[in-house]
């Protein structure tokens, strides 16, 4: 019982007097990083979220590529009581046994899941849906059968998520839910409608025809992802997308270090972030420099385990590194069976582990 009085109590505001029955927001400031506060939901749509913070005069309007959490207010809850489903899902990742950290996630989940059901018909529950659908996603790597559970939650959802803020957000996770089913083609089918809607802001749109293109030449379609790369706009997003065709093509990339590394730090895409630095590291391998490759496989675990095909990609490699240049055998081991669970079930590597 201890770990669920640990995880009341990082949520808990009330001393600070916070109002009961507020909405919540965590979002990406510009200049003052992640911030998170107590808010009201004003209104939402898929080019911007307006809210008012209580201590503001004025309406703050914020992107909503920027959003990481706007959940809606609960009826007869605090904000300690509404934010604990996100307290159960940090517990999650801190260390502790396997059986200990699942137990956390689906304890999230079924806080989400009730919040989700007191909300239904307000602007808030947008928030509830899509983050239920994400913990349900990560539930999978453990449960496969969560797939499904997300799935159908978001097709559940639709009108609702493609309403408001969530719109890029639930479309982006059904479209990788679908690549885990093997569903590649849907997967583009996803992307492509989420492609074609109006109103989406253009830091939205270009997180779109990023990952249109990364699919794209996963499946080998090089002349379409050729077509997608010129419709992306940030020189960091461009640079790992060119790079990566051209390996995928067979062709070298002279100086790839001291294009990738800038291009990997300045990416608005954390799943391309993880392409970008599986790739670097696969060059480093390829030229023998094994202590190079390693770090950037670990980053890829350790800073951008968002994508399944990369990660898998990356324990791949780790499996063998960390036995071979940090005399590290049991987190190889670690590395291996992690890949080899479910969740990996149908990628490239895993399928190429021995």
């Amino acid at each position: 019982m201890r770990i669920h009085h640990f995880a009341l109590g990082i949520v808990c505001f009330c001393s600070l007097g916070l109002a009961r029955g507020q909405d919540y927001i965590r979002y990406r400031d510009a200049e003052k990083g992640e911030r998170e506060t107590d808010c009201e939901i004003i209104s939402d749509s898929p080019s911007v979220v307006r809210i008012r913070i209580r201590s503001a005069k004025d309406p703050l309007e914020i992107d909503p590529g920027a959003v990481l959490f706007l959940l809606g207010r609960v009826p007869a809850k605090s904000l300690s009581q509404l934010r604990e489903p996100l307290a159960r899902e940090e517990l999650s990742r801190r260390d502790g046994t396997e059986v200990d950290k699942l137990a956390q996630l689906k304890l999230a989940a079924t806080g989400a899941e009730e919040n989700l059901a007191k909300t239904l018909g307000t602007t808030g529950s947008r928030g509830w849906a899509l983050y239920l659908a994400r913990l349900r996603a990560k539930l999978a790597e453990s449960e496969p059968e969560q797939t499904d559970q997300a799935i159908a939650l978001l097709t559940r959802e639709k009108n609702n998520l493609e309403s408001g803020w969530t719109v890029l957000p639930s479309m982006l996770l059904l479209s990788s839910l679908q690549q885990v089913k093997g569903d590649n083609e849907g997967a583009q089918r996803t992307l492509g409608l989420l492609a074609d809607r109006p109103g989406l802001s253009a830091a939205s749109r270009e997180k779109v025809q990023v990952s249109r293109t990364r699919i794209l030449i996963r499946l080998s379609k090089f002349p379409e992802a050729n077509l997608q790369i010129t419709k992306v706009t940030d020189p960091a997003n461009k640079a790992i997308l060119q790079a990566a065709l051209s390996v995928a093509q067979g062709h070298k990339i002279p100086g790839a270090d001291a294009t990738l590394k800038p291009a990997i730090a300045k990416a608005t895409d954390a799943g391309l972030q993880a392409m970008g630095s599986n790739l670097l590291g696969e060059l480093f391998l390829a030229s023998n420099q094994r202590e190079e490759a390693f770090w950037e496989f670990l980053r890829v675990e350790t800073l951008f385990p968002l994508d399944r095909a990369e990660e898998a990609r990356a324990l791949y490699h780790l499996a063998t590194l960390f036995d071979t240049v940090r005399n590290d055998p049991m987190r190889a081991n670690s590395c291996r069976d992690k890949l080899k669970k479910p969740y990996f079930a149908g990628t490239e590597h895993q399928s190429r582990l021995r």
